[in-house]
Formats: C-alpha cells, sequence, structure tokens
C-alpha cells in the first residue's frame, strides 16, 4: 500500500473512531439526564390510612426509593414503575411520560400540611417536590356527578375536599350552610403542587346567583379569600378551570374553613 493510501487509510479508521466515541458520548449524555417530577395525583393525602398515588415525570423507571426531607423516617413503598401515556398534544417534557405507583401509610397522629420528598434513581436525585396532609376527618373526596346545581354534593364544614376536573370545561359544584354574619376561607391548592389547573372559584347563593368570583390571588394561581355569609341558609361554590381544560392531573384541594 502507498504512503499516500496509508493516509487516507488512518484518517477515515480516525474518522470512524470519532465518531463511534462521540455518538457513545452522546449515548451516555441521554442516559445521565437528571430525573424530574412534573405531578404527584392525587398530591393530597390523608392521614391514618394507607394513601395511593402515581408520581409522574421524567427518567422514573430507573426509581430506587422516596425519601422523606421532614419527617425523615417515612417509608413509601414503589408498587410499580413504567411509561406514562402522553395525552394528545401534550409536551412530554411538560407533563411526563414515566410513573411510579406508590404506597405511604400515615399515622393518625401525623402532622398536617406540606410534607417534602425526593425521587432517588442511579442517575441521581429529582428536585424536592410537595404532597399535602390532611387529617382523615377534614377530607372529603369529590364524586361525580356533581357538575350543576341541582348535582351539588353537600360538604359540611370545616372540610378539604380533594377533586379533579376530568376533562375539558368540567365544573365541580358544592353545597355547604352558614349562617349570616360568619366569615368562611376559601381557599384552593393546585399550582403549588405541580396541578396545571388555573382554578376560578365562584360561590353563588342557593339560586346559583353568582356572589363573587375568585380567579389568582397575589403571588399564585391558586385562588385564595373570605367570604361574608350575607343571610343563614344553603350556599354554592363551583370550581373549574380558567382555560377550560382537564385531566386526570389536573387535580385540586379545595379549603373550606370558617375565620
Amino acid at each position: 500500500m502507498s504512503f499516500t493510501r496509508k493516509l487516507v487509510a488512518a484518517a477515515w479508521l480516525a474518522a470512524v473512531v470519532f465518531h463511534s466515541q462521540a455518538a457513545e458520548e452522546k449515548k451516555d449524555e441521554k442516559k445521565k439526564e437528571p430525573p424530574k417530577v412534573t405531578a404527584t395525583i392525587p398530591f393530597a393525602l390523608s392521614t391514618g390510612v394507607t394513601n395511593q398515588f402515581k408520581v409522574r415525570g421524567l427518567n422514573l423507571t430507573n426509581a430506587t426509593a422516596l425519601r422523606f426531607l421532614s419527617p425523615t423516617n417515612l417509608s413509601a413503598e414503589i408498587k410499580s414503575r413504567g411509561p406514562a401515556k402522553v395525552p394528545d398534544k401534550a409536551d412530554a417534557k411538560k407533563v411526563g411520560d414515566t410513573q411510579l405507583e406508590v404506597e405511604l401509610v400515615l399515622p393518625d397522629d401525623f402532622p398536617t400540611g406540606d410534607l417534602s420528598f425526593v425521587v432517588a434513581t442511579p442517575e441521581g436525585d429529582t428536585g424536592t417536590n410537595f404532597l399535602h396532609v390532611v387529617g382523615r376527618d377534614q377530607l372529603f373526596d369529590e364524586k361525580e356527578p356533581n357538575g350543576g346545581f341541582r348535582n351539588a354534593k353537600v360538604v359540611p364544614i370545616p372540610r378539604a375536599i380533594r377533586g379533579v376536573i376530568e376533562a375539558a370545561a368540567d365544573v365541580d359544584v358544592f353545597r355547604f350552610e352558614a349562617r349570616a354574619g360568619e366569615k368562611l376561607h376559601i381557599e384552593t391548592l393546585s399550582r403549588r403542587h405541580d396541578s396545571p389547573l388555573d382554578a376560578i372559584v365562584s360561590v353563588h347563593d342557593a339560586k346559583g346567583h353568582v356572589l363573587m368570583t375568585r380567579d389568582d390571588a397575589a403571588g399564585s394561581a391558586d385562588p385564595s379569600f373570605d367570604f361574608f355569609v350575607p343571610s343563614d341558609g344553603a350556599y354554592l361554590v363551583s370550581l373549574m378551570d380558567a382555560h377550560d381544560r382537564g385531566g386526570e392531573n389536573y387535580g385540586y384541594l379545595l379549603i373550606l374553613r370558617r375565620k
């Protein structure tokens, strides 16, 4: 083989090795993409029961554990790991394409409020995420049908209503009794716990007339406001998405309490 041909062959071999190494490096980089949680469904948990929920996100199929930051002695069991269906026209990077099915037992005397956790994987831990714990005697689960005033579910006060806006243009309606002069606080949790729901909450009289409507609160897409009860009787509270969207991850916690 001539000297020129040897040079050409060597250059060709070097190019092949270079591209092969580059491809391997790209493959390694893809493998090393950090895991991320995009949603926890539902994000509201109850004390005194075995809670079952899904943790949805990116690169979660190798998850080894959920680690709780405070208290650190909690132990959740990952029941399954696998792909998650991406809704039509949704961006997988935003909604997540993998999920975990998890069980977590919380004792009756467990503190209520936010519960922080990370998902541990061989590629690293996710960022900090939050569940929200509600006392078992305070939690009320929304049940369909409740999409109109006639189907409104009766809710005692105080309660934290755990629900989902399941489909586009869905509206959830609840009925409660109150006395003249009472000051009620009405608040939703959704965006603060990675739900895409942009809630609009309205209070109505017993005939369905709108008394007040609230969208965003200061610094948050979750409404939070006080309602002064004008007279004794029944009232209705409705909740919907501001953009008429919905789905299994459009969860909320609607809190009704006296001040």
